[in-house]
């Protein structure tokens, strides 16, 4: 799970006809949208505090709003104007992420395992087709009578991913009795000729469904109450991902790992579920180890000791991590604990 990027990229040059998916909260996604296609230049400017030039830039953008339905077919769309969200977006994660060098199997697997999570659209597919446009999830603006995104999309977009998520696990059992049902056949026939056996495929009676966190605090905020509720409930596991450079956190390789991250799941045959955490600790790409000394249960922490000479066209600025002594002391078992407190 990543977040949007402020930065868009328009060109369709990398539309994947077959990949091609809308996104599922479109409903909601259209009501946003004709909020901020009635809205005048002076009430754009206002409301994202941007420039004259980027006010200008952003109104258009709202206004040349198209509202779309799960009915739409593709070719009716001005294609000048809509992309596949994972070719849109175009800041750091992204870049990092480099959808256009996968192969059509690990695209499969990306467009199954990665969920991004937007102010317009809630959460997107990586290959939905979406309109360029610019709105943080921690956009002041009204709609409905909600007083921001946050209280608009409440708890629609971690319903949406949970949902998602318990579909794909219970695939993923239904599978496994499959092949082991075909397995047992097998057995048979092997005993009958004194072979021995087969293995079967065992799946654990806790096994979790299982969100790997690379989003940005402003957008996970979106959906974290309701998954810690569901933490607490033993019914997901959630771990966060940080990536320092030095013991630092620097906001644009920050990001950038997390694109990293997103690659190196789909590129490693994916996380279908909490049987496949030891996964992420592997993750190695451009020096990052993880570090056992700085992680906990819930927050897997990446460090490296050099950055390597990748082109990145924005600024990075310098923060200290919390600290991750113990499973209580990250972000999210600060929810947890509070929740368990309440509770």
């Amino acid at each position: 799970m990543i977040s949007a990027s402020a930065l868009m990229a328009v060109s369709n040059s990398s539309q994947i006809s077959s990949f091609r998916t809308l996104p599922s909260l479109l409903n909601e996604a259209n009501i946003i949208g004709n909020v901020l296609k009635s809205k005048n230049n002076k009430q754009i400017k206002d409301i994202y505090g941007l420039s004259a030039n980027l006010t200008n830039h952003v109104n258009k953008l709202c206004k040349d709003y198209q509202t779309i339905d799960k009915n739409t077919n593709f070719d009716q769309l001005d294609l000048d104007n809509f992309n596949q969200a994972v070719a849109m977006f175009n800041g750091p994660a992204f870049q990092g992420l480099d959808q256009a060098s996968l192969g059509n199997m690990e695209k499969e697997l990306l467009q199954r395992h990665l969920r991004i999570l937007t102010g317009l659209y809630g959460d997107l597919k990586p290959f939905d087709t979406i309109q360029e446009h610019r709105l943080c999830m921690s956009t002041k603006l009204n709609i409905n009578n909600n007083k921001d995104l946050y209280s608009y999309w409440g708890n629609i977009i971690a319903i949406s991913i949970t949902n998602d998520i318990k579909s794909q696990l219970l695939e993923i059992k239904k599978e496994i009795e499959k092949n082991n049902e075909t397995n047992t056949k097998l057995n048979s026939k092997l005993k009958a000729k004194g072979k021995g056996k087969g293995k079967e495929l065992q799946l654990s009676e806790n096994i979790l469904p299982l969100i790997i966190n690379c989003a940005s605090q402003e957008y996970y905020k979106s959906i974290s109450g309701y998954l810690v509720d569901l933490e607490l409930n033993n019914e997901i596991m959630i771990i966060e991902c940080v990536f320092l450079d030095k013991g630092m956190i620097k906001s644009v390789y920050a990001k950038r790992a997390r694109g990293l991250m997103a690659r190196y799941v789909c590129t490693h045959g994916g996380i279908k579920t909490s049987q496949d955490v030891e996964l992420i600790k592997g993750f190695n790409i451009e020096g990052y180890k993880y570090s056992a000394t700085k992680s906990s249960a819930t927050q897997y922490v990446f460090d490296r000791n050099s950055i390597p000479n990748v082109k990145m066209n924005v600024k990075t600025t310098e923060t200290k991590p919390k600290a991750t002594t113990s499973s209580e002391n990250t972000i999210k078992s600060e929810e947890l604990s509070k929740k368990r407190k309440r509770k």
